[in-house]
C-alpha cells in the first residue's frame, strides 16, 4: 500500500517562507524611504534651502546669487 504524502504542510512551508520574504521586502522599503528621506532634507538644507510651508517634501532653494565679477 502507498502512503499518500500530504500537500498541506508543504502549502503551509511555502507560506511561511513568502510571508517571510514579503515582510523583509516591506521593512527595506519603509528603511529605505526613511533614509531617502533624511538624506534628502540633509542635502536641501547643504544647498541653503528649505520646506515649502504646509510641509511640503518639495527643497526650495532661493534665487540663486552669482559672485561678484
Amino acid at each position: 500500500m502507498r502512503r499518500r504524502i500530504s500537500n498541506n504542510r508543504y502549502w503551509s512551508n511555502n507560506r511561511y517562507w513568502i510571508f517571510a520574504i514579503l515582510l523583509v521586502a516591506a521593512a527595506a522599503f519603509w528603511t529605505g524611504m526613511k533614509f531617502h528621506q533624511l538624506r534628502y532634507n540633509d542635502i536641501c538644507l547643504d544647498l541653503g534651502g528649505g520646506s515649502n510651508p504646509g510641509d511640503h517634501p518639495i527643497c526650495v532653494v532661493e534665487e540663486a546669487r552669482t559672485p561678484p565679477t
